[in-house]
C-alpha cells in the first residue's frame, strides 16, 4: 500500500501549539442538526401570544427567525408564557433542547453562543442552564452541575457568551440548553459553538465536490499531527454504497506539524456523471476519529464555468445607478467568469434601448436574475465600512448570488465565435460535456449585447445624487444625467439557437448555431459581443455560457495537449498517439486512426479527440 508524504516538518519544535479548530458549530439556517433532541418536561400549554409569535401550543423548542429586507436570521426559540387558569399556577419551564454528540479532542475546549430573550413587554430576560453529558442525551442521563447559568438573558439584543468545557478531554458529550423560565416569553439561542486544540491529529479526505477520473474515484486521505504525540499507526475505512475500502499502516511516524497522504489502493466504482458519496472512518494511534462525511459529482474534465446576470434597468428608473455599481463589481471580481447582460425595460417610459420583449419576467428595476434560477431583488445592498455607509454587491448583493453559482460544479464547457455579413450574425460554437445524459433537454440561447452607447436624447436618472453614502461615483453626479456617461452590456437583440441531443456523451463536442441581427441604431464596427447561453430546458438554468467579441472565431483548445499534433491539408498526425477520432461540430465520428488521420478533401471545423483525453477543434 502506497503512502505518500504530503509535507515535511514545519516545525520541529516540541512546544508548537496548534491554532483552534471548532469541533461543533451551528446557526440553525439549515435547520437543527441532526440528532438535536428536546423534551418538553413542564408539560403546559402556552399562551396564546406564543402561538400568535409562531409556536405551537405544546413546543418545548422551535425554530423561528428574524427578517429585514437584507437578511434572515433562524435561531432556536422556547417560550415560557403559558396559559393559567382560576386556581391553577403556572410554573417555570422546564425545557430541553440537546445537541447531538461532539468529540472533545482537547482539555482547552469553549463553548460559546449567542443568547437574547425576546420580549414585547421590555421586562425581565429568560433564564436558563447548560449541561454537559458523556453518558447519553436523556434529562436523566445529566446528573452534574450546570456548566453554565445564566439568570436574565440580555431583553431583545443578542449577547455573546461562553464558558469552558474542560475535564472532558477525549469524550464525545451532549450539550443541553434548558429553558427554565417563569413566564418570561421567548429565549432564543444562536450561533452554538465548540472549539478548542485539535489533540492528536486533524484528518482530511478528498475528493469532494466533484471527482475526475474514469472508471473509479481515488479516495486520498491527509493526516495531520497537532500535537507532541507522534501518529505512528492509522486504519482507515471507506464506505460508498456497496463499496468498502480499508488501509491499515502500522509503520509511519508522523510528527507534530508534518503531513503524510494515503491513498486508497482500490477506487471507488462510478461512471461519470455520476454522484458518489462515501463515509471515511478513521482510527489513529488506537483512537477512533469522528467519520467524515463527503460527496462528488465524477466528471471527465472540469469545465471553465461562467455565470450569466440578466438584469432589468431603465434610463427612467432612479435607482438603477445601484445595478450598474453591481455589475461593475462582480465584474471586476470575476472577469472572465461574469457575464453581465443589461436588459432595458420600460420603452413607454422613454427608454430608447428597451428590449421589453426580452423575454423574461422581471418583478422591477433593478433586479437580476443569475443563470435564469435566482432572483436578485437588490443588487446593492447598504453597509458600514469604517464608520461610513457604503452601496456594495456583497454583503448578500448581486456578488453574493454570483459567487454562489461559481461555487457550484459546472457539467459542461460552452464556447461561441460568430462572424457577419451585412446585419446577419452567425453564430456557432460547442458545447463539450463531462458527464453522460441519457435524457438530456438543452438548448442555446443567444444574446448580442453592445458596450460605450451613448448619443443624444439618452439619460439616466440617479436617485444616489448628493447622498452621504459612497456608491460608485453617482453620489457625486446629477440627478439627471446627460452627458459624460455610457452604457454598457445592452442587450440589443436575443434569438434561440441550436437543440443539443438528448443522449450526450462525455468528452465529446456538440455544434451549435444559430443567427442574430443586427438592430437598426447598431453597426458591426459598434462594440458588440455574442453571448451563448446553454440552457436546461426543463428547468429553465443557464447550465453555463460563453462570450466573444462579434466576428471572432470561438475557435480554441479546449484542454491541454499531450502530444504534439501536426495539423496540413492532407493528413492529421500526433507521435506517440493510441487512437486519434475525428468528430464533426454535429457530434458525427468522421474518422479514426492511431497516429495519423488523412484528411485530403475534408472542410470545416473539427474536433480531434487524442486517446480519450485531449480534445482540440482544428480547422481544414
Amino acid at each position: 500500500m502506497k503512502a505518500l508524504l504530503a509535507g515535511a516538518a514545519l516545525l520541529a519544535s516540541s512546544s508548537l501549539m496548534a491554532a483552534p479548530i471548532s469541533y461543533f458549530a451551528c446557526d440553525f439556517e439549515d435547520g437543527f442538526p441532526e440528532g438535536t433532541a428536546v423534551y418538553d418536561r413542564d408539560g403546559q400549554t402556552l399562551n396564546f401570544a406564543m402561538v400568535n409569535a409562531g409556536f405551537d401550543e405544546t413546543d418545548s423548542w422551535r425554530l423561528l427567525g428574524q427578517w429585514s429586507e437584507l437578511y434572515t436570521n433562524h435561531y432556536a426559540a422556547s417560550a415560557s408564557k403559558h396559559k393559567t387558569t382560576p386556581g391553577v399556577t403556572a410554573s417555570a419551564a422546564d425545557d430541553w433542547m440537546v445537541l447531538p454528540a461532539v468529540w472533545i479532542r482537547s482539555d482547552e475546549a469553549t463553548l460559546s453562543w449567542k443568547g437574547q430573550s425576546i420580549n414585547d413587554a421590555g421586562s425581565v430576560g429568560s433564564s436558563y442552564k447548560v449541561y454537559v453529558s458523556d453518558t447519553g442525551n436523556a434529562p436523566e442521563d445529566f446528573t452534574g452541575d450546570p456548566v453554565a447559568e445564566v439568570n436574565e438573558e440580555s431583553v431583545n439584543y443578542w449577547s455573546k457568551r461562553s464558558t469552558t468545557l474542560r475535564g472532558f478531554a477525549g469524550k464525545r458529550v451532549y450539550i443541553a440548553f434548558v429553558n427554565c423560565s417563569y413566564q418570561k416569553e421567548i429565549l432564543a439561542i444562536d450561533d452554538i459553538d465548540v472549539s478548542g486544540e485539535p489533540g492528536l491529529a486533524e484528518v482530511s479526505v478528498t475528493p469532494e465536490g466533484y471527482a475526475l477520473g474514469e472508471n473509479g474515484v481515488a479516495v486520498s486521505v491527509t493526516v495531520t499531527a497537532t500535537s507532541d504525540q507522534p501518529v505512528t499507526r492509522v486504519a482507515f475505512t471507506c464506505v460508498s454504497g456497496g463499496n468498502t475500502l480499508t488501509l491499515q499502516r502500522d509503520d509511519v511516524k508522523i510528527s507534530n506539524g508534518q503531513s503524510m497522504t494515503f491513498t486508497f489502493p482500490e477506487k471507488i466504482k462510478c461512471e461519470w456523471g455520476e454522484t458518489v458519496s462515501y463515509t471515511l472512518s478513521s482510527v489513529i494511534n488506537g483512537v477512533d476519529f469522528d467519520p467524515i462525511s463527503k460527496e462528488a459529482v465524477v466528471l471527465a474534465f472540469l469545465p471553465h464555468k461562467r455565470v450569466v446576470a440578466e438584469e432589468a434597468t431603465g434610463m427612467w428608473c432612479q435607482y438603477c445607478p445601484g445595478g450598474i455599481v453591481a455589475i461593475d463589481q462582480a465584474k471586476e471580481a470575476h472577469p472572465d467568469q461574469f457575464i453581465p447582460i443589461a436588459v432595458h425595460v420600460g420603452a413607454s417610459s422613454g427608454d430608447k434601448l428597451a428590449m421589453d420583449d426580452y423575454g423574461l419576467t422581471f418583478p422591477g428595476a433593478p433586479t437580476a436574475w443569475v443563470d435564469r434560477i435566482d432572483m436578485v431583488d437588490y443588487p446593492v445592498v447598504s453597509v458600514k465600512i469604517g464608520g461610513k455607509e457604503t452601496y456594495t454587491a456583497q454583503a448578500g448583493g448581486l456578488l453574493t448570488h454570483v459567487d454562489a453559482r461559481l461555487a457550484q460544479v459546472p457539467y459542461v464547457d460552452v464556447t461561441v465565435g460568430s462572424s457577419v455579413s451585412g446585419s446577419t450574425v452567425s453564430v456557432n460554437g460547442d458545447c463539450r460535456y463531462a458527464i453522460n445524459y441519457s435524457k438530456a433537454n438543452h438548448a442555446m440561447v443567444y444574446v448580442l449585447t453592445q458596450d460605450g452607447m451613448w448619443q443624444d436624447g439618452y439619460f439616466q436618472y440617479n436617485g444616489y445624487s448628493g447622498y452621504e453614502a459612497t456608491i460608485g461615483g453617482f453620489e457625486k453626479l446629477p440627478k439627471v444625467i446627460t452627458s459624460d456617461f455610457q452604457f454598457d452590456h445592452v442587450a440589443r437583440a436575443i434569438a434561440d439557437g441550436s437543440k443539443l441531443p438528448s443522449t450526450i456523451e462525455a468528452t465529446r463536442s456538440y455544434a451549435h448555431s444559430g443567427t442574430l441581427t443586427i438592430p437598426a441604431g447598431s453597426s458591426a464596427s459598434d462594440k458588440l459581443n455574442v453571448v451563448a447561453l446553454l440552457i436546461d430546458k426543463a428547468t429553465g438554468e443557464v447550465l453555463n455560457a460563453a462570450t466573444s467579441p462579434l466576428g471572432e472565431s470561438g475557435i480554441e483548445d479546449v484542454a491541454a495537449e499531450e502530444v504534439k499534433i501536426v495539423v496540413n491539408s492532407e493528413a492529421i498526425s500526433a507521435e506517440g498517439a493510441q487512437l486519434m477520432a475525428l468528430y464533426g461540430m454535429d457530434g458525427r465520428l468522421v474518422r479514426t486512426g492511431t497516429t495519423f488521420i488523412p484528411v485530403s478533401g475534408l472542410k470545416g471545423i473539427f474536433v480531434l479527440s487524442v486517446d480519450g483525453k485531449t480534445s482540440r477543434k482544428i480547422r481544414l
